[in-house]
């Protein structure tokens, strides 16, 4: 992708996640799992068509050139975007979406253990700064992350840090 066009498919993104938790919290007569049935059965078929387009290959070749990582990057995107209903579903979409804009944190963390990518001053200060924005906006840190034994705590928050955590973990196994 072309830096011209990357800040518009980011915004891009950024509004289909709003809607899209939007429009779960509207659901009423549907649990979790129907939900993530009906989201993930058409997303996995989309992303194989997609797949198989891109590369030119037929939807067997598909299937035979899975390898090990496609297994681990498949299971942390099930985990993130379980995480993420569930979370909906337990919070606020406000507190789910300002805990997802942590999801860098993850990101940078996980390539420096993973891959070896050492972050810059740059990147630590951007994310010294998300985490406090989401601390101030959300809650405290440790009502978000560690106390289990709060009045205040909400599941939602800690799926939604879970999710966050998954999703980077894909990201960075795609790299």
């Amino acid at each position: 992708m072309t830096p011209k066009y990357a800040p518009i498919s980011i915004l891009f993104g950024a509004l289909c996640m709003s809607f899209a938790a939007l429009l779960v919290r509207l659901i009423q007569n549907a649990d979790g799992f129907q939900i993530l049935f009906y989201r993930g059965f058409p997303q996995c078929i989309m992303v194989m068509i997609v797949a198989c387009v891109i590369r030119r290959i037929s939807i067997k070749e598909f299937f035979v050139s899975i390898d090990k990582t496609d297994i681990y990057l498949g299971l942390a995107m099930c985990i993130a975007f379980s995480f993420y209903i569930f979370a909906l579903l337990n919070t606020s979409v406000a507190s789910a979406l300002f805990i997802l804009s942590i999801a860098p944190v993850f990101a940078a963390v996980l390539s420096w253990v993973i891959i070896g990518e050492i972050p810059t001053k740059r990147t630590w200060l951007a994310i010294v700064c998300a985490i406090i924005g989401v601390t101030v906006m959300v809650g405290t840190l440790r009502k978000v992350l560690m106390s289990f034994d709060s009045d205040d705590f909400k599941l939602g928050d800690f799926i939604q840090t879970v999710r966050g955590t998954g999703y980077r973990f894909s990201a960075t196994l795609a790299t």
